[in-house]
Formats: C-alpha cells, sequence, structure tokens
C-alpha cells in the first residue's frame, strides 16, 4: 500500500506580498526533505501554466498557485497558495520651483528635477489648460501654478505642485517733467511725453500739498495737464508700459510764476 506523507516530509508556504521593481519575485519557500516532485500550475496572462519549480513573478497582480507533491510509494497530496505583487514605489524624485525670475523676454525654466528610481518614469506638467512632457518655461510676467506627475507602470504615481514666478522688469520712461513756466496767458504743459514708446500709456492726477487727491482731479489717460494761472500745481503720475515691465510712478510740483519785470 501507499505510504502518506508526513509532517515535515514537505511544505510550501507563499512569500509575503511582493513590491514591483521590475525583477522577477519567487512565489513561495518550500521544505522537500523527501524529495518529492512538486507540480506547480497558474494562470498568468490568461494562459495556462505549469512548472516543476517554484513559480517567480515580475508584474504587478494576484497569482492563485495550484501544486501536486508525489513521490513513488506515496500517496499524491496538493494545496494552494495565493501570492501577490502590488504597485511600487517612486522614490528620489524632486520637482524644486526655480526662484523667482525678471522679465526680459526670453524664456525661463520653471523648476529644476532631481532624478530619482526609477530614472525612466515620466514626469507630465499641468499648468491651466497646457500639458508638458518636460520642465515648462515660461515668459511672460505672472505666477504659474504646475502641477505634475511621475508615473511608470508597476508603479504607484507620484503627484505635486509647485508655483513659478516672473516678475516685471524695471522700466525707465522717457519723460521730462517741468518744474516752471513764466505767466504768459497761455496753457503750459506739465510735462513732455512725446518719447514714450508706441502702447505706453500714462496718467496725471491733481493732488494736494499732500498728495490727496478725488476723482475728479484725475487727468484722461494720455493726458498731458496744462495751466494757465500763476500758482503751484501738485501733482502725481504714472506711466506703464505694457504688463511685463513695471509701472513708473512720481510726484512733482510745476509753478508758473509771474514775469520778470520790464527793465
Amino acid at each position: 500500500y501507499l505510504t502518506t506523507f508526513q509532517d515535515g516530509d514537505w511544505s510550501v508556504t507563499g512569500n509575503p506580498t511582493a513590491k514591483y521593481d521590475g525583477t522577477a519575485k519567487v512565489s513561495a519557500t518550500v521544505t522537500n526533505t523527501v524529495g518529492a516532485t512538486i507540480t506547480y500550475s497558474w494562470v498568468e496572462g490568461g494562459e495556462d501554466k505549469s512548472a516543476t519549480t517554484v513559480p517567480s513573478f515580475t508584474n504587478v497582480g494576484v497569482y492563485d498557485v495550484s501544486y501536486t507533491v508525489e513521490k513513488t510509494g506515496y500517496e499524491s497530496d496538493s494545496g494552494r497558495y495565493r501570492f501577490e505583487i502590488v504597485k511600487g514605489d517612486i522614490t528620489g524624485f524632486e520637482i524644486k520651483a526655480n526662484d523667482t525670475a525678471k522679465y526680459d523676454g526670453t524664456e525661463k525654466a520653471s523648476a529644476t528635477v532631481t532624478v530619482g528610481v526609477p530614472a525612466d518614469a515620466k514626469i507630465t506638467y499641468t499648468c491651466g489648460n497646457d500639458t508638458y512632457n518636460a520642465v515648462p518655461e515660461f515668459t511672460d510676467v505672472g505666477t504659474y501654478k504646475v502641477s505634475y506627475t511621475i508615473s511608470k507602470d508597476g508603479y504607484n504615481d507620484v503627484t505635486g505642485i509647485y508655483t513659478f514666478a516672473i516678475d516685471p522688469a524695471a522700466w525707465e520712461p522717457d519723460i521730462e517733467l517741468f518744474e516752471k513756466a513764466e505767466y504768459d496767458g497761455k496753457a503750459h504743459p506739465v510735462a513732455d511725453m512725446s518719447k514714450l514708446p508706441k502702447g505706453a500709456i500714462f496718467r496725471f492726477a491733481l493732488t494736494d500739498e499732500n498728495g490727496n487727491y478725488e476723482r475728479e482731479d484725475l487727468f484722461d489717460i494720455g493726458e498731458v495737464p496744462a495751466f494757465t494761472e500763476v500758482g503751484k500745481y501738485y501733482l502725481i503720475y504714472a506711466a506703464a508700459l505694457d504688463e511685463n515691465h513695471e509701472m513708473v510712478e512720481g510726484e512733482f510740483v510745476f509753478e508758473i510764476v509771474e514775469p520778470a519785470p520790464e527793465t
């Protein structure tokens, strides 16, 4: 008659859950003190497979493995175990926003990337409605909120957000502010703004001695104030080239004085 396997003759124990890293993982630990033949069978990728060695698996998934233990003169035995590979973790990547840049009309890289593991993970960036496969570069003044996803098959995605800014460039408008004019019964402009580049805008306001003004004291955009009567006129002004340059503001006093007496 056939001998029955005894405790300790063999054992097949599924290994603990493993994390994907692109390498093959042995699915079970086996004890076989009597030299029995152990045949394993499982389904992988929709195909029936079998082997007489412990199967190893690489891809993320749950593997149900059946086995049969056989030895001449012994009653066969059988069992099953489950082995699982879960998604691995992407590690070591750092995406850091670059320092705030000043506008100069050229593209500015928005971040610096430290590559981690796996090195060939893909990074996708999104800003507004735009998607980028490389670190996005920006030219115009603004604050850019960029989200990113680091991904690779078999691994959990890593997501994050950073903010990059470009500040306006300094601008020195070519304007001439007048300090004084002599009364002659005619209106005298307070400034010459004719050398400003095309597209630049400016505005003046008449103030009190402390710089305060009311809405009705504002002149129209692009209007250079002109005064006729003797007196001091306290003024402020603002000039702007475009959104990529700083607005220039200032204050000054324009005076119309009595004409010098004739000699």
